[in-house]
């Protein structure tokens, strides 16, 4: 940074060739307490505000799949896919809600309305479980946001069921 000010140029310009000049971003919103009718109209306008062409939706009950989740699950997918276009790219976030016979059923419906990645269709902590589901979807399967151990990580990379591998950066 010292020597990018000095010569009054970007720090990026000093370590090389920009490999991108713009990042797509998402909107996501951290709540399952919102219908699917709701949920759908408050990112339609987030999409319209922000001019972004994703979003990530929470899908499942958060490490639980009660029948009241399942029904706002199957509603939100295709709403959302019918009323947002193919033009928006949408993700699904199940933060570890079902097991994998589940999460295999959810995987097809997300696959029939061209989801872009499934993150953590699984408990965060059974990644083998998760590998068996990505190994039988055509959905990307993410994960790896709860993880902070090194070996886990290299497990996880060199496996080819994670399709998309998530640090979070504060853990």
């Amino acid at each position: 940074d010292l020597v990018g000010r000095r010569l009054s140029r970007p720090v990026a310009e000093l370590i090389g060739e920009p490999s991108c000049n713009r990042v797509p971003v998402y909107v996501t919103r951290l709540t399952r307490d919102t219908t699917a009718d709701e949920e759908v109209r408050v990112v339609e306008r987030l999409l319209a505000e922000t001019g972004a062409r994703a979003v990530k939706l929470k899908i499942g009950g958060r490490m639980q799949n009660r029948p009241q989740d399942v029904e706002r699950t199957n509603r939100l997918v295709p709403l959302a896919r019918r009323v947002l276009g193919d033009d928006v790219e949408i993700f699904v976030d199940a933060n570890g809600s079902y097991t994998e016979r589940e999460a295999i059923r959810v995987g097809r419906m997300l696959e029939d309305h061209r989801v872009g990645f499934f993150e953590e269709p699984c408990p965060w902590e059974e990644h083998d479980v998760t590998a068996r589901v990505a190994d039988v979807l055509n959905v990307p399967v993410a994960g790896g946001e709860q993880d902070s151990s090194l070996p886990v990580w290299r497990w996880m990379i060199a496996r080819p069921g994670f399709d998309l591998c998530q640090p979070e950066v504060n853990y």
